[in-house]
């Protein structure tokens, strides 16, 4: 079916995005070969563990013999960034030789939704080995952020705002790719591999109206700025607090 992901067809056959892995071991040969097959095969190549499934290729879903619904004409899911308003240091400016007065970095962290479910995937980029990625209900994910900790929130309260957004036609499994790839693999660097690129490169790939996108110049904005000025920009709803 046009349009079909192994995350989309897990939730159709098991109601769980997560067992996506079932579908793609049981056809690897199968994804594999077609991938391999395909015109833009010296691009591709492989099938990037499932990530690329080419139209004509027909899969078996193990422990199901019914067939997919349709396919809905639009889904709809929700992307949400996070804000820790005291994440990081005041912010140095080398145009001006000097502390910015009254501005701090602050931290982002990222969370979306499968559409039609209350399921969610969320996380963070922490710094250099310190990355993660959970999922669960809103409820639970919205319990995990304001319960987190740092030396400076002992009892929580680091985290203290969030904004979401609809998303038509999300992206699940790219999205899902992109974390995984966020928590296994990260030079991180104040500059250009940090929690605001990571969140916007995550949201980007499930489709959010993301502002920047896999061009964002983080040196334009910190993430405090980002969360207020781009998103309000971008046309996200306000802020909740947490």
């Amino acid at each position: 079916m046009s349009g079909d992901t192994l995350w989309d067809l897990a939730v159709q056959y098991y109601g769980d995005g997560n067992k996506w892995r079932t579908i793609y071991d049981a056809n690897r040969s199968v994804i594999e070969n077609a991938a391999q097959g395909h015109p833009g095969a010296p691009v591709f190549g492989s099938s990037d563990t499932g990530h690329w499934i080419f139209p004509q290729t027909t899969l078996t879903v193990p422990g199901s013999d019914c067939t997919p619904p349709p396919a809905q004409t639009q889904l709809v899911g929700t992307a949400c960034v996070f804000d820790a308003p005291s994440g990081a240091d005041p912010v140095y400016s080398a145009t001006e030789g000097k502390l910015r007065s009254g501005v701090t970095l602050g931290h982002v962290a990222w969370a979306f939704q499968t559409p039609g479910t209350d399921q969610w995937i969320f996380g963070s980029t922490d710094g250099k080995g310190k990355n993660w990625e959970k999922s669960g209900t809103k409820a639970e994910m919205l319990r995990e952020f304001k319960n987190i900790t740092t030396p400076d929130h002992p009892n929580g309260g680091y985290y203290t705002q969030y904004r979401c957004t609809e998303v038509k036609n999300p992206n699940v499994f790219s999205g899902f790719h992109a974390a995984e790839r966020s928590t296994e693999d990260l030079e991180y660097n104040g500059f250009n591999d940090n929690c605001l690129t990571r969140t916007v490169d995550i949201l980007d790939a499930y489709a959010a109206p993301i502002p920047g996108g896999r061009t964002l110049d983080v040196l334009s904005k910190v993430p405090n700025e980002y969360f207020k000025e781009a998103l309000d920009q971008a046309g996200w709803p306000e802020a909740q607090s947490l």
